[in-house]
C-alpha cells in the first residue's frame, strides 16, 4: 500500500540516490523502531517505545524530524488467510496519523516479525527475556533490511 505521491514527487527530486528510512514495528505494548539508508542496504535496531497511542505517535514524529527521515516504512500484519490481525487496524492508525505530520509512509507485511526477531536473536545468543524490547526493535530493523533487499525504494525512486 503506497501513499504519499506529491510528498514522494518532492522527495526524489530533493534525494535521488540515498533515502534514511524509519521502519516502525507497531505493538499493543511495545514499538520497536529502526534507522537504515537504501544506499547501504542496513538498518540498525533503533529505540523501543512505549506509553499511549498518541505519545508513541509524538515520539516518532520527532525522531522523524531528529534523524532527518525520508520515508516511513511502517509494519503491517497481512494475514496469509485474508483474516485481519490485531495489530492490522493499530498500523492502520499509525499511518493515518503519521501521515498528518506530513510523513511519506509506506505500510508493509510484518506477519511474524517478531517470531524472525526471536530467532535472529537466538542464533547469535542474544538473551531478550529481561529486554523485549530488543526483539521490537530487530524486528523494525530485520523489516526495514528485507524491504530494501526486495527493492521497493529503488522502485519509488524511478517512478517519473
Amino acid at each position: 500500500m503506497l501513499s504519499g505521491y506529491i510528498g514522494l514527487t518532492i522527495l526524489m527530486s530533493r534525494m535521488p540516490s540515498n533515502l534514511r528510512v524509519i521502519a516502525v514495528d507497531p505493538g499493543k505494548k511495545r514499538t520497536g523502531i529502526a534507522i537504515g539508508e537504501t544506499r547501504t542496504g542496513m538498518a540498525s535496531p533503533f529505540k523501543t517505545l512505549t506509553g499511549s497511542f498518541e505519545h508513541v505517535v509524538g515520539l516518532i514524529a520527532n525522531i522523524i524530524r531528529k534523524e532527518r527521515i525520508d520515508i516511513v516504512l511502517l509494519g503491517r500484519p497481512e494475514m496469509p488467510n485474508g483474516m485481519e490481525h490485531a495489530i492490522t487496524r493499530l498500523s492502520d492508525n499509525f499511518a493515518e496519523k503519521l501521515r498528518a505530520t506530513g510523513a511519506i509512509v509506506i505500510s508493509y507485511d510484518e506477519h511474524l516479525s517478531s517470531f524472525a526477531a526471536e530467532e535472529y536473536l537466538k542464533e547469535r545468543g542474544i538473551s531478550y527475556s529481561k529486554d523485549k524490547g530488543i526483539v521490537d526493535r530487530t524486528a523494525a530493523a530485520l523489516l526495514l533490511e528485507q524491504a530494501i533487499r526486495e527493492g521497493i525504494f529503488v522502485s519509488l525512486l524511478e517512478q517519473p
